[in-house]
């Protein structure tokens, strides 16, 4: 068992790295009568079998299952489940455990947030992607119909706990979709590690319960170096949505067909061909980021077609993002890199105006595989 304290500005909360159910959950719950365990129906039944059965066996506990998909990943769920978690008798002295991945930790997220004002929340993630990386976070979010995660609040949970049972059965696309943003991490954060994980990552996406712990702690390093100081991801936590503005309006043109970190990868090849056609990014620098890309599997099938690029445009215009700096009708802001491990900035802006134009054709560039470094 290894437990760490994470620390964001004056939010603090431990996040525990263990084999199993354990008993020490017991500890955050001395004022807690009634536990609400959410989760979604793409939890597989094993999982929601065991930590129903565990939960029952330490305080009164209420199972409640909304069905998943992106889809559901908004407002009318949120209210939905708050209506369900009062008629089975949720107050102020109920937690939520949300049981699942990054989709089921936001929309339980939200909940606690809102729910009476603010009740407490234990995150139990069941995959690499909510482990490593949203979890690592105040962000509460769902989405709406013009894009993802527009409507939010910052809410810190009592505990997280990882199982890594839990992790080291997940399919290996479901870990290279965390791989992903811990790449993101290595080239926007803390780039004099990358030579380090090169020799730790592969293509199959297999790894051991130590060497997730590793990439883990990879994961905490990186965010805790940029949100320390930053709670709100507002100033130097900018550089974790490096990828996300096109890898987001990517994810929902695709319609589930690409997941999240596949779509943030394709948003870092955009991210980092825009910043190299404006003189910002070096050449070698491109190449990095092809090869950890590449290094995890990544290949031609992981692009978007051109009609999921066409379809893209209206939530790139979206973004949650939008409004950090003033741009016209035809600009996108993105998070953009001038070197590996540093944020290209304006003034005291971390966001760069980008012509949509602009984003499209390298978009194109890299689907048709034109111009591309190796």
């Amino acid at each position: 068992m290894k437990k760490y304290t994470i620390e964001f500005c004056d939010y603090k909360y431990d996040y525990i790295y263990s084999k199993g159910p354990s008993l020490i959950i017991k500890d955050y719950l001395s004022e807690i009568d009634k536990l609400i365990m959410i989760s979604d129906s793409g939890v597989p039944k094993e999982i929601l079998e065991i930590y129903s059965s565990f939960l029952m066996g330490i305080r009164e506990t209420e199972i409640v299952i909304f069905p998943e998909g992106e889809v559901n990943k908004s407002l009318l769920t949120v209210a939905n489940l708050c209506e369900e978690l009062i008629e089975i008798g949720a107050d102020r002295r109920t937690a939520i455990v949300a049981v699942g991945g990054g989709l089921v930790g936001n929309v339980a997220g939200m909940v606690a947030a809102l729910l009476y004002r603010g009740i407490p929340l234990i995150h139990i993630p069941t995959t690499l992607m909510a482990a490593s990386d949203s979890v690592l976070s105040l962000k509460q979010a769902v989405n709406l119909q013009h894009g993802k995660n527009l409507v939010g609040t910052f809410y810190k949970p009592s505990l997280v706990y990882v199982d890594s049972l839990l992790l080291v059965d997940q399919d290996p696309r479901s870990i290279r979709n965390a791989i992903f943003e811990l790449v993101k991490n290595a080239l926007a954060i803390i780039p004099e590690d990358i030579r380090v994980l090169s020799n730790l990552l592969n293509s199959t996406n297999r790894y051991s319960s130590n060497q997730l712990e590793s990439l883990i702690d990879y994961c905490i390093k990186a965010k805790s170096k940029v949100m320390k100081f930053d709670a709100y991801e507002q100033k130097d936590g900018v550089v974790l949505e490096y990828g996300h503005t096109i890898g987001h309006a990517i994810e929902l043109a695709a319609e589930g067909r690409l997941m999240h970190g596949e779509s943030v990868a394709f948003g870092m090849l955009v991210a980092a061909r825009v910043s190299y056609h404006l003189g910002f990014l070096k050449g070698e620098d491109l190449i990095t980021h092809n090869k950890m890309i590449n290094l995890i599997g990544y290949d031609n099938k992981d692009h978007p077609t051109l009609s999921e690029v066409e379809n893209s445009i209206k939530y790139l215009k979206n973004d949650n993002k939008k409004g950090y700096v003033s741009s016209s009708q035809n600009e996108i802001g993105l998070v953009l890199l001038e070197r590996l491990g540093e944020v290209k900035k304006k003034g005291s802006s971390f966001i760069t105006n980008v012509s949509l134009e602009l984003i499209v054709d390298e978009m194109i560039k890299i689907i048709k595989q034109e111009e591309v470094l190796i």
